[in-house]
Order: C-alpha cells, then structure tokens, then sequence
C-alpha cells in the first residue's frame, strides 16, 4: 500500500530540498533534473536577449512616436505597432517560417541544429546555430516590439503632459534634457510590467519553440504531456514557476534601485 497523503508530501518536500525531481517515466532511468537541465539553457539562449531587445527597441520606439505625436510617423506605425501586439505567437510564428523558410529558403525549417552535430564551441556549430536562431529570435523580438511601443507611448504622453515638464519647459530647460527626464518617469511602469508579464512570455516562448521545433522546455514539455510522464510534468511546471517567481523578486529589486522614492520600511 502507498504511504498516506501526508507522507508522500513530506517525502516530496525532503526531495525536493536535495534537488531530487523525481525519475522520468519516458527517458527512464534519467531523472527530472537532469533532463530539464539539458533543455533549460536552450530556452534561456533564445529568451532573455529577445525579452531585452524587444523591451530595449519597444521603449524607445514609443518614447519616439510620443515625442512626435500627431506626425505622419505617429499615424502610421502606431496602428501597425498595435495590431502586431494582437498577432498571436504560433500564428505569426508559422507565417515567418512558411516565408523565410519554406518559400525563401534564407533559414532552414527548424530545430535548434543540424541534425547530427554535437553541441560545442566551434564555428561550425556556432554559425549553424545561429541560422537556426534568427527566425524564432526575430518572431518574438517583432510580436513583443508593439505592445512595449505602445505602453511606453502612452506613458510618455502622460509624463509630457504632467506639471513638472511643463513648468521645465517653461523655465527653458533644452527639448532633450525634457524628454530624457520624462523617458525615466515613464520606464518604471515599463519594468514592473516586464516582471508581471514574465509567465506570459514564458508560455508564448513554449508555443514558439514548439512550432520551429527548437528543443527547448517547450519542446521537452510537450513531449512529456504527450507520453503522460507526470514526474517530468510536475517538474517542468515546478521549475518554471520558480522562475517567474525569482524573475519577479528580482524585478521588484531592481524597481527599488531604480526609483528612489521607494523606501525598505
């Protein structure tokens, strides 16, 4: 007989703190651990630097077209801006490997290499692996771009029209010293949305990786839903949810150091 439910937790727990995930029922006898380990710092390779550039790409660009608001430029990336927010992932993901893959041949079809090389540092494997990069990297660089150009515009708007820049417009303090003072203003929402946000790009990522095949943890987390292996489940859902916690304490770090208005009490 099972031990009683109580017992399994605390079994779980002590585990748990050993860094013990349990075996994986489809790649038995390697555990959970170490599976999710092989696959993570793919992930990771094509997520961060897309979160930071499209963050990067998408502030300035809103900071611009609020700066020149009711311009041509305005009235015509702005609509386009937010109609790209509302593509979704795999959609455009699909329509960016159809085109450039399929039809072009710029980039091969998917994977995250060439079938039958081995991970390593040389060049062969590095330029190979960037081939295979470019195309999910820019999808979500492009989907993500308009919703942070958007929210930075409206932002900025905001801090344009607010008392303090006025009154510093006034004193005749230069354009370019206005916008960079209202430019800081108007990030700190943008930061604490990144950290909000996290959870959603990280299942907007899953989605991605599944439709280039990129053998990251979207790719190992529907191979595990799909051959019913609850230990590799559970941890893949327990690791990712530990990121998007740590990702959010550190983000609320940050906003600290950022904003000296918020004080530890």
């Amino acid at each position: 007989m099972g031990l009683p439910l109580w017992d399994q937790f605390k079994k779980f727990i002590g585990q748990l703190l050993c860094g013990d995930l349990g075996t994986s029922i489809s790649m038995y006898p390697r555990k959970t651990l170490e599976i999710i380990s092989l696959y993570l710092p793919w992930t990771i390779g094509l997520l961060l630097p897309a979160i930071l550039v499209s963050w990067a790409l998408g502030n300035y660009l809103g900071a611009l077209l609020a700066w020149r608001r009711g311009t041509i430029l305005d009235k015509l990336l702005t609509p386009l801006l937010l109609f790209i927010s509302r593509i979704p992932f795999y959609w455009f993901a699909m329509l960016m490997l159809f085109g450039f893959a399929v039809k072009l041949r710029f980039f091969p079809i998917g994977g995250t290499y060439s079938w039958g090389l081995t991970p390593n540092l040389s060049w062969h494997f590095v330029i190979d692996y960037l081939k295979h990069y470019v195309l999910p990297f820019c999808t979500w660089v492009i989907i993500c771009l308009g919703g942070w150009a958007i929210g930075m515009r409206s932002m900025m708007i905001y801090e344009l029209n607010s008392d303090y820049i006025i009154f510093a417009d006034v004193l005749g303090i230069p354009q370019r010293k206005l916008l960079r003072y209202a430019f800081r203003s108007a990030c700190l929402p943008q930061i604490t949305e990144l950290g909000l946000n996290f959870g959603f790009m990280l299942s907007g990522s899953l989605l991605l990786e599944l439709v280039f095949n990129y053998r990251g943890m979207g790719y190992i987390t529907f191979q595990a839903l799909a051959a019913l292996d609850y230990p590799l489940i559970q941890g893949i859902f327990l690791m990712l949810a530990a990121t998007v916690i740590f990702v959010n304490l550190f983000i609320d770090i940050v906003y600290g150091l950022i904003d000296p208005r918020i004080k530890a009490q």
